[in-house]
């Protein structure tokens, strides 16, 4: 008995270390050393600069452009553009994070400044919100450090031009304006809105719909599961699934959005879009983890909810804070990070669309599941048979 007792303990000891290991590995081991690299800013240089009196040219946005290049310290991935039109169609297209643009009139503004004439030089930065939060704060937080350094060089150049041509005097107005010569224009381009949850109402709306289809899932499986070999065929009892599959994310969606919006006060372009979304986002939940738990049984419950537990804390991260292997054989394939850039899409990028790639992926996935769980009915049916036989 004592023996028997002693082994008990080692079992549950045992199984709560695994266990432990296993949630362990899954919500922090992905994401452990994360942190910015190579993210994708673009850089506009339209400084068309200036001819100085000595017959020399100076274009300051061609050496501020080669300053922020060679600085290696920067998570920065340059993409080279020529105008804001292709720049709005790369934010439109989720290429890139931010953007730096250095205006045509740079050159002349800043020399300007020496003058009794100064106009302000201005260097604009856009962020791709609604693309990810969490990269377009860092590029924020970066762009903020480099422009104090860069104006802190530019304000003593310029001071010492001045001091030169006035004989070791600076006037109190031009020194003033010599104080900060650059100013930084910053602009938001699709915003995420109000009460989004700091841009993370993606990935929150995805796994509220992966724990709800999973209860609906689980539930239709064991209560249909002990009616498919007297009552219902098994293929009657797989189209009885999907019927049900139809019809419960329709209300569960909408639920869900009006408690949203209505409850919580989230900013939503169209709810209606969001709905239809959030369905379709539901029907590959429901019929790839019905498919799951009809062929390989109770096991599929544990890996759902190993999947879902792996997939959390990649799902609102950029892939550039992640390593290489944790980005092969996790984000890219995981069905919740889709579902939840799906989502992202419909909420900042111009609502509801279904030629992007992530919303092909979702619907492919839907329909291969329902393909799957009609299937799986053979199964049954061949379990059936071979009981029939031995009996």
């Amino acid at each position: 008995m004592k023996i028997s007792k002693y082994k008990g303990y080692t079992i549950v000891t045992v199984a709560v270390l695994v266990v432990t290991i296993i949630f362990g590995v899954a919500m922090f081991g992905s994401i452990a050393g994360a942190k910015p690299q190579q993210l994708p800013v673009a850089l506009i240089v339209l400084d068309e600069g200036v001819t100085m009196p000595d017959g020399s040219n100076y274009n300051a946005g061609t050496t501020i452009a080669e300053q922020l290049q060679a600085n290696a310290q920067l998570p920065f991935k340059w993409q080279h553009m020529t105008s804001e039109e292709e720049l709005q169609l790369q934010f439109d297209n989720q290429e890139v994070y931010g953007a730096i643009v250095l205006p045509k009139e740079l050159s002349a503004n800043l020399l300007s400044l020496a003058t009794p004439t100064p106009q302000q030089a201005v260097m604009k930065a856009f962020y791709n919100e609604g693309m990810n939060s969490q990269a377009t704060s860092v590029i924020k937080q970066v762009m903020n450090n480099v422009i104090v350094v860069m104006n802190g060089q530019l304000s003593q150049k310029l001071l010492d031009q001045v001091s030169k041509q006035n004989g070791g005097v600076i006037p109190a107005t031009i020194a003033t304006e010599l104080i900060s010569p650059i100013e930084l224009k910053e602009q938001i381009v699709h915003p995420i809105g109000e009460r989004q949850a700091m841009g993370n109402a993606p990935g929150l709306l995805t796994q509220m719909l992966w724990i709800s289809n999973l209860i609906t899932a689980a539930a239709l499986f064991f209560l249909l599961r002990k009616f498919n070999t007297t009552i219902i065929h098994p293929l009657k009892n797989r189209v009885e699934q999907a019927t049900i599959g139809l019809i419960l994310p329709i209300v569960s969606s909408a639920l869900m959005i009006w408690m949203a919006s209505s409850w919580y006060g989230m900013e939503l372009v169209s709810s209606v879009e969001t709905w239809v979304w959030l369905t379709i986002v539901s029907y590959s939940f429901f019929y790839m983890q019905s498919a799951l738990l009809n062929w390989i049984g109770l096991p599929a419950m544990g890996l759902l909810v190993l999947l879902m537990f792996f997939s959390m804390p990649v799902m609102n991260l950029a892939p550039q804070f992640l390593s290489d292997t944790t980005v092969t054989y996790l984000y890219n394939w995981t069905p919740l990070r889709i579902a939840t850039s799906s989502i992202r899409e419909v909420l900042y990028f111009g609502g509801l669309q279904f030629n992007t790639n992530t919303a092909i992926t979702i619907i492919t996935i839907a329909v291969v599941s329902l393909v799957l769980l009609i299937t799986s009915s053979v199964i049954v049916e061949r379990k059936n048979n071979v009981k029939q036989v031995m009996m």
